[in-house]
């Protein structure tokens, strides 16, 4: 018996000390810490509100009617950070979407910036993006990603130019923008 006892004494023993050792070496892999400095973790939201309207659609009042081949409109987009955290932005899609009629080819343009008087006048300096012989919409030449605090706003001024009409008879077009949005990391 005193044999029993002691194989059965030293199995206890290897069994405890397996369990120990299990522990001990998952428990450092939950306790584990790591001291981070000068760092900060920002939560909130993100939005992004391209002109006055609320919603996911906005009419921008750029044309109008009876516009021919080579004339330019122009007008101010304001653009405003809806949400709780900064953000940086650019325009990541533009272009006509034609609902009625022959296609349509445009010239866009924005300058960050309110819009001149006259659409003959030179944009704003910054440049916001560039695109040019737009069929339908695409991926326009962005300036650098713009940053925008929470609550803040930024104008651009569009202007648009309608460079050719396929076919005949008149056409009804809309030019949507879609923004890429980030948050701002600190």
């Amino acid at each position: 018996m005193t044999r029993q006892k002691a194989l059965l004494g030293a199995l206890v023993l290897l069994v405890v000390s397996l369990i120990f050792g299990s522990v001990y070496t998952t428990g450092a892999y939950w306790a584990d810490d790591a001291p981070v400095s000068g760092s900060e973790i920002t939560t909130g939201t993100i939005g992004l509100s391209a002109g006055s309207q609320s919603g996911s659609g906005y009419t921008f009042p750029l044309g109008g009617q009876n516009i021919v081949v080579n004339s330019v409109n122009q007008a101010n987009l304001v653009i405003t950070n809806t949400g709780t955290t900064p953000i940086n932005f650019a325009l990541k899609t533009a272009g006509p979407s034609v609902s009625n009629g022959p296609g349509v080819t445009i010239d866009l343009a924005g300058g960050v910036g309110v819009c001149p008087v006259l659409a003959t006048d030179p944009l704003p300096p910054t440049s916001a993006f560039t695109a040019t012989g737009l069929t339908g919409p695409s991926s326009p030449t962005a300036a650098a990603t713009r940053p925008l605090a929470s609550g803040a706003s930024e104008t651009w001024c569009i202007r648009a130019k309608l460079t050719a009409a396929s076919g005949t008879g008149s056409s009804t077009y809309t030019i949507p923008f879609t923004f890429d949005v980030q948050q701002k990391r600190p």
